[in-house]
């Protein structure tokens, strides 16, 4: 049996597979989902290795900015992307939700440049994928507020190679973290 340190989403959250969106407790190993690598800002489409679906009673940390780009509930042990020099848009790290600061020295990734297999690429590609952004882009620290709220439900998440992967809450899309497996 898989295990894992609590570190997931509510189901409300949708992940971008090569089909379009699909809510995060519908994905299965054999989709293609888009992933985020830190180091280059870009998006790129694999089959995760992991597809966690556990009960939660507890905190969730609910992520929201200022400006309407950023929408996660997660678990508190959830890692989250931390860009931590925006002038250059250096990504350094990510924190467990619990931990994060976001404040006006680092921010959050909510897209990245597409890059689509030709084998993934079919007539629709265009329209499915029409919000990524060709040049990144990231929403800075002190416009996001955290919150905690109880909760009670399912909740799932992922594992991909890069580490992180897009997602879409309340349709507003931004990068989140792996599922760390134990």
């Amino acid at each position: 049996m898989l295990s894992t340190v609590s570190e997931c989403m509510t189901p409300d959250h949708e992940v971008l597979t090569d089909d379009g969106w699909k809510a995060i407790g519908e994905v299965q190993l054999s989709d293609f989902v888009a992933q985020w690598t830190s180091a280059t800002g870009r998006l790129s489409f694999d089959r995760p290795s992991a597809v966690i679906c556990k009960d939660h009673v507890g905190k969730m940390l609910h992520f929201t900015s200022l400006d309407l780009r950023v929408d996660q509930m997660v678990t508190p042990m959830h890692r989250m992307p931390v860009v931590t020099r925006q002038v250059t848009h250096k990504f350094e790290d990510c924190a467990m939700a619990y931990m994060v600061n976001y404040n006006t020295f680092n921010g959050f990734p909510v897209a990245g440049r597409l890059i689509i297999p030709e084998e993934l690429m079919h007539e629709e590609a265009q329209l499915l994928y029409p919000h990524v952004n060709p040049h990144g882009s990231y929403v800075p620290g002190h416009l996001i507020k955290r919150t905690e709220e109880d909760y009670s439900g399912t909740v799932h998440c992922l594992t991909v190679k890069t580490g992180y992967f897009l997602v879409r809450r309340n349709n507003i899309v931004s990068i989140t973290g792996n599922c760390l497996r134990t």
